[in-house]
């Protein structure tokens, strides 16, 4: 059995967990996770530590970021420099001195970085249609249902809007996985209180044109039981042994 680390152990690493556990599969196992505060919580039946350095003394097969960007930068370099690394937070990757001195890392230890798609699907048809030089690729984070007609706040590139803006980890993984966070551009609308998100991701091009929509589960923090799902359907592709896409 192949052990995990977990960088947060908020909304997302318990859902990871509720899930693990119901799974049939046991190829995987949490054997400790990183928090701001140590100590026994509900959901978690592995160790919680306040100190990288006894994360990474357990000699992980795999650590699992779900702190969000600012967990990402803290705690990256530690984490690849001895294991490879998942995460959820690629708005963090905005930073270019930051995703330099990750990759830089990670060539010198082997290890690798993957950014989980998250709330999102549907980025291999993206990265297909990106390879044209002539495509265009353009997200719409806008407001799902009958909300009121949404306040547009920013039109520009992804990258742009991951250095302003929180919630921008789906459409930078987007980015990231197709054109680039310089030119995958975005239309980004203000979140009114109760109301959930859309997202639209669009590429067109010589090819044709893919349109992916999606609207995650309206919870206390949006799209969370969709990202943890992507990490355990990864786990799952991870250890298959014919995989799809």
């Amino acid at each position: 059995m192949k052990k995990i680390g977990l960088i947060g152990a908020g909304r997302i690493a318990r859902e990871l967990l509720a899930s693990m556990n119901t799974d049939d599969r046991d190829e995987w196992q949490v054997v400790i996770a990183l928090a701001r505060e140590p100590g026994q919580r509900d959901g978690f039946d592995c160790p919680i530590t306040n100190d990288i350095e006894v994360l990474l003394a357990q000699h992980l097969d795999l650590v699992i970021e779900t702190g969000g960007p600012a967990a990402l930068v803290q705690h990256g370099e530690a984490v690849i420099a001895v294991s490879d690394l998942w995460s959820v937070s690629a708005a963090a990757l905005a930073d270019e001195a930051f995703r330099k001195r990750l990759e830089d890392a990670g060539r010198r230890s082997g290890h690798r970085l993957r950014l989980v798609s998250g709330a999102i699907g549907g980025l291999d048809g993206l990265a297909a249609m990106a390879v044209h030089p002539e495509s265009r690729i353009h997200f719409t984070a806008g407001v799902a249902g009958n909300s009121p007609p949404p306040d547009w706040l920013f039109s520009g590139t992804v990258r742009e809007a991951a250095l302003r803006f929180h919630g921008i980890n789906v459409l930078a993984a987007a980015a990231l996985a197709s054109s680039g966070l310089d030119a995958a551009t975005v239309d980004y609308a203000s979140l009114p209180q109760g109301a959930s998100r859309r997202f639209e991701l669009e590429a067109s091009g010589p090819r044709g044109r893919l349109r992916i929509i999606a609207e995650p589960a309206p919870v206390p923090v949006r799209g969370t039981p969709l990202v943890a799902a992507s990490i355990l359907a990864a786990l799952r592709k991870e250890g298959a042994t014919i995989q799809v896409g």
